[in-house]
């Protein structure tokens, strides 16, 4: 019986160390929790950063990209002087569909990193995704637009453990200027305190004609005094502002990958200058 006793005390022991373990690393199995909803319409009211606080020495660096919807050369990144909105401008996002264009379904996607420096003793949050485009589409065609965006963790490319995807789809006939948006919750995920990572953007557009008339989709804009098709709202905290919480999740089955740019060759060029 006291054998048998010591014996269960050592499980519980055991399980208590373990527990507490994995709630210091805070890894878990399986595959990154992935946050999936559709885009709003429109650009919504304002991002939830007014209580952001004010910080310097946030430095963004030259965004890295492939895909056949940005090519080199074709995308720029800038941050507000404020550091809290993230802008992105593509030059040439453009999925054309229909008889004339040879293909009745087209697509194309563009796959963007950007480094993002964070100074000691802060943490950021993404709060509000806005888009901007312009479709044309005949009767029966449809467009569908979808966005991924995660953080790695800069030092070890290790995959947070949280990833969000938005999507949505225009069905013809309709020729406009479009925006979309949505808000995340800022509590979701947090970068790690004062350490850097890559802001990871993941986005496709596929187009179909269903009669073969030309169909377009675009996150290019035809308004020459737009330039910020693509913000991402981010809002700023201390560290000591950070409630009692688990380290910042890294999903261990996905260890960091090298993303476009770090190849052999050197990295993309920083695409158009700002107008």
């Amino acid at each position: 019986m006291k054998l048998h006793m010591t014996f269960l005390s050592l499980l519980v022991a055991c399980g208590l160390v373990f527990s507490i373990s994995a709630q210091a690393n805070d890894f878990g199995p399986g595959s990154p929790t992935e946050d999936t909803e559709d885009f709003a319409n429109g650009l919504g009211g304002a991002p939830d950063n007014a209580d952001s606080v004010r910080v310097t020495g946030v430095k963004v660096g030259m965004p890295r990209h492939a895909g056949s919807g940005c090519p080199a050369g074709t995308l720029s990144a800038t941050l507000s002087p404020d550091a809290k909105t993230l802008s992105m401008l593509f030059d040439n996002y453009m999925v054309e569909a229909g008889d004339s264009s040879g293909t009745r379904r087209s697509m194309l996607d563009c796959q963007l990193v950007i480094p993002v420096d964070v100074p000691n003793g802060y943490q950021v949050s993404v709060v509000k995704l806005d888009y901007r485009g312009f479709n044309l589409l005949p009767n029966k065609a449809v467009a569908r637009y979808d966005a991924v965006y995660f953080f790695t963790d800069t030092q070890t490319g290790h995959k947070y453990r949280k990833k969000f995807r938005r999507k949505k789809e225009f069905r013809g006939p309709v020729e406009e200027e479009y925006a979309m948006s949505s808000k995340i919750n800022k509590r979701e995920i947090w970068s790690a305190c004062g350490r850097s990572f890559d802001l990871n953007i993941n986005t496709s557009i596929w187009v179909q004609s269903q009669t073969g008339e030309d169909a377009l989709a675009t996150l290019d804009s035809i308004d020459s005094n737009v330039e910020e098709y693509v913000d991402y709202h981010l809002v700023w905290r201390a560290c000591s502002m950070a409630p009692p919480s688990r380290p910042p999740r890294f999903d261990p089955r996905n260890p960091g990958r090298p993303g476009p740019g770090r190849g052999n060759g050197p990295p993309n060029g920083p695409g158009r200058p700002r107008r």
